[in-house]
């Protein structure tokens, strides 16, 4: 919803300021939280404060090779040979991303996604990389949960990575007010509203289904009270 205010929650500067070191100092960090606690809306609203910033969502029905595809696209390659391996095509991935001199930030959102195929060579491009490009490896506890299966098990390329992983960062929950504020200031004025509103919400995305509900039917109220309200000598000027 365009009009839709973000407020600055604990969570989201939590999510943020990673995002912030991530990309300044071209660090990996891997952050976790449950659905609906704010982590895709602020990286909305930092990838359109910042530049350089690549966004990844994961599709459970990505195949290695796809997902390796899928990067390579957001770097504007989209005729690759499919052909070769999965690790020539994260050197080319690397070597791209390499060529641009700025600081740029990798955003993977639902990690919880990924499989370990997926992950094996992100060491490589990790390695290759790690002097300007930072990442952000984010889901819920699904991910941490996997990654710490797979290290245990020592899959192939994963105890490298997960070692290269310098912080994991738990997303805090929304308290009472800070959802209290969230809807007061995205259009709902009435006390009792608001209150029923919050009690309703488990997170920060029922909350904004919950409230965009509320002004749909507010306006559709509305819009009914000032149709029969129309004077009909009016409309038949108006004519």
């Amino acid at each position: 919803m365009k009009d839709w205010v973000t407020l600055k929650t604990q969570a989201f500067m939590t999510i943020y300021e990673l995002l912030e070191k991530a990309h300044t100092m071209s660090s990996m960090h891997a952050l976790t939280g449950p659905t609906g606690s704010g982590k895709t809306s602020t990286f909305d609203v930092y990838r359109k404060e910042h530049e350089n910033v690549y966004y990844l969502k994961i599709e459970k029905v990505y195949k290695p090779k796809e997902f390796y595809l899928k990067l390579l696209s957001m770097v504007g390659v989209h005729d690759y040979d499919q052909r070769v391996t999965l690790k020539s095509m994260a050197d080319r991935f690397a070597h791209l991303l390499n060529e641009r001199k700025e600081k740029i930030l990798l955003i993977f959102d639902e990690a919880g996604k990924f499989s370990s195929e997926m992950c094996e060579y992100f060491q490589t491009i990790r390695d290759a990389t790690d002097m300007h490009v930072g990442i952000i490896l984010s889901g819920t506890d699904v991910f941490k949960i996997n990654m710490d299966g797979w290290c245990n098990k020592k899959y192939r390329g994963i105890p490298e990575l997960n070692s290269r992983i310098y912080k994991w960062v738990e997303i805090p929950k929304p308290t009472e007010n800070e959802k209290y504020q969230i809807v007061k200031k995205n259009g709902v004025t009435d006390p009792k509203e608001i209150r029923r509103i919050v009690q309703i919400s488990p997170d920060l995305r029922q909350l904004y289904q919950n409230v965009m509900e509320y002004r749909y039917a507010s306006a559709k109220k509305k819009k009914e009270e000032q149709e029969l309200n129309t004077d009909p000598k009016e409309e038949l000027l108006s004519v």
